[in-house]
Order: structure tokens, then sequence, then C-alpha cells
């Protein structure tokens, strides 16, 4: 099994009020798996009330970020009524960090819907928009949901390693935070650091991640906005991993209409208002987080395995057109994976071939020494 050293997250800095910050402190300083140092700047002195500005902060940020590096996360609300606004901590934290990740959390309607509204709320209040954009990471919505935070960490975790490690990832391309994030947040729920969450926000960073991502990918959310990008996208992925499983998703029927022309695609509808249940359904019975599921062409379920002695048993007993679809697709390493069979993953040689028995022996020869 290949070796890798990972880049964690070490420090988290939250800048806000004392209610929030406090929440959203102890909510990070609880991440399974994770030793982080958490910092809290409070904007606004406790009890008095009195809200204090940037001349004031400025100092205690600066030594905050000391030896701060790509493995810090700076993390503030838009401070729409305090003197010290986010606009400033983002550029803030940009000139006296090496590379520090900024953070705005936030559930203002501006800020997680179309980029346009955020440029014109960022100009409204008097800074420009194209400026703040490029210094900001990641833009998430503040949610209730209690895998918010973890996932943010796997988030940007995932930015830190995928080029350089050889676990499984899922490609998420999306441009709007209230979408991106409910994703990404059901997808750690199922994932729990099994597979790297990588957010591209443009066609870009769609592009990069999967000519880095290569034969790695357990599965694909496109958004749809421009639907030949998408297609691009979608057939970039299925050149490197072929079969893999994609979802795509808009509130545009025309636009899901065209997307279900391709009988392989999984859509959602954005106005759906179980999206969210939707997709868990998806990613669970198809991107390999729940049992492996035997099926046959036509989708028609005819066996499911829990564990690593069940699907060599059932791999020895079912029809073997059955296993030539599942090895087409990657289905076997894939799950295997996710499921924390690295090492038998690993020992799947590929076959190229249409003897459906060969298949069987060789997949045989190579998962059942790893039986325990």
């Amino acid at each position: 099994m290949h070796q890798t050293t990972l880049s964690q997250i070490k420090k988290v800095i939250i800048l806000g009020p004392t209610r929030e910050t406090l929440t959203i402190g102890n909510a990070m300083s609880s991440i399974a798996n994770r030793q982080l140092q958490v910092e809290k700047i409070l904007t606004v002195v406790p009890l008095s009330g009195i809200k204090l500005d940037r001349s004031e902060l400025l100092p205690i940020l600066k030594e905050k970020l000391k030896g701060s590096d790509s493995s810090t996360l700076v993390i503030s609300d838009i401070g729409e009524t305090r003197p010290y606004k986010f606009e400033q901590i983002a550029a803030d934290v940009k000139e006296n960090s090496n590379n520090a990740a900024v953070v705005l959390l936030t559930s203002k309607p501006e800020c997680v819907g179309k980029e346009e509204n955020l440029k014109s709320l960022v100009a409204s209040r008097g800074f420009e928009p194209d400026k703040v954009i490029s210094q900001i990471d990641y833009i998430f919505q503040y949610t209730g949901v209690s895998g918010l935070f973890p996932m943010m960490a796997a988030v940007h975790e995932s930015k830190l390693n995928y080029m350089s490690d050889h676990e499984r990832s899922i490609l998420v391309f999306e441009s709007r935070p209230n979408y991106y994030t409910g994703y990404l947040t059901e997808l750690y729920n199922f994932s729990k650091d099994r597979t790297r969450l990588l957010l591209a926000r443009n066609y870009d960073e769609a592009v990069e991640i999967i000519n880095g991502v290569k034969q790695r990918f357990a599965g694909a959310i496109l958004g749809m906005r421009y639907p030949g990008d998408s297609f691009r996208l979608m057939k970039m992925l299925r050149m490197y991993n072929k079969g893999v499983p994609v979802i795509m998703q808009s509130s545009k029927p025309e636009r899901l209409d065209m997307a279900r022309k391709d009988p392989s695609v999984f859509t959602l509808d954005k106005n759906d208002l179980n999206l969210f249940r939707s997709l868990g359904e998806i990613i669970r019975d198809y991107f390999g987080f729940g049992d492996f599921i035997f099926r046959t062409s036509a989708g028609v379920e005819i066996g499911r395995a829990r564990d690593l002695a069940e699907l060599c048993s059932l791999i020895g007993s079912l029809d073997g057109g059955i296993l030539l679809g599942h090895a087409a697709r990657n289905d076997f390493s894939n799950w295997l994976y996710l499921h924390g069979y690295k090492n038998a993953a690993e020992a799947i040689k590929p076959v190229y071939t249409d003897d459906s028995e060969l298949l069987r022996s060789m997949l045989l020869s190579d998962l059942l020494p790893h039986l325990k």
C-alpha cells in the first residue's frame, strides 16, 4: 500500500461576536481524528456590546497568524454591522500569513447564492468585489447541521492532499454555496474521511482536479449552469474512469432533460424539497458507501454484500456477465477502498477480458488472501 505524508489542518482562527465564535470554536475543537489549535478572536466585547475596530483587532490577528501556512483556516462571518468587516479580515489574513485559507461562513442570502449578488453586496460596502473574492478560499452556508464543520476540514485537507496521495475522490462542480455546502455535508456524512471531497466552483478548477485525480474517482456531482461545460467534464471523467457514477443537478427542467438522454447519468432537481435525501440515496447505493449491490445491465438487484467475505462468496456464485459489468466500471476496487479494504483494492489487477470465468478466477485469487 502507498505511504504518504498527509497535510492536515493544524490551526483554526475564528473571528466574530461572542456566541457565534464560541459555538464555532467548540465545534471545530471537537472534530474527531484532528488535533486542532483553535484560536478565538472576539470582535465584540462580552457583556458590554462594544464593537472593536480594525486598529484594535489587527494586532491580535497578526499575533495569532504567526507561523501560519496553508494548514491554517481563518473563519469569519460577513460582519454586517461591525467596524472590522470581512473584506478587511480577508485582506489582512492574506497580507500577514503564508497562504492561510480564508473561510466566509454565513447564512446571509446575498453571500450564499449567485456570485453576482455577493459582488453587489461587497461593492455596496465600499470594497472592490473582484479583489475581495480573489482573497476568499471558501464560502460555506452556516447551517445547524452537525456535519458542517468536519466537512469544512475535510474539504480543505482534500485540496491540500489530492495531488499527492492515492485516495478515492468525489468531485462537486457547483458555483453556489447554498447548494455545494449541502452536497458536501451529505457526502461527508457518508464518507467520514474515506474519500477526498473536491470542490470546483468553475470549469477551470474542475479540469485541474480531474487531471490531478485521473483514475481515482468514486463519483461526481456536476452542476449544469453551463450544460456544455458539464458534459465536457463528464467526458473527461469517463476517459479516466469508465462507468464512474455521475449526478447532474439543475433547477432548469430543460437542462435535466438533456442529462436524462444518457441513461447512465443520475439527475437531481434543485427545486425538489427532498433534494438532499435523494442525493443521499444515490451516493449510498451507487458511489460505494453502502452494501456492494450486484445488478444486471438493466439495473435489477440480484445480490448484495456487506463485507469482503460476502463479496467473495457472491463473486464465486453469480453469473459471469454480471461480474464483467461491475469490473468494467471499476466497482470492486472503489467499494473495497471505501470500506477500508485498501490492500485488497490495490491487489486487484486490471483485467481486460471478455472471459467471465477468467475474471472470476483472478478476482478470487486477488481477494481471498485478504480475508481474515
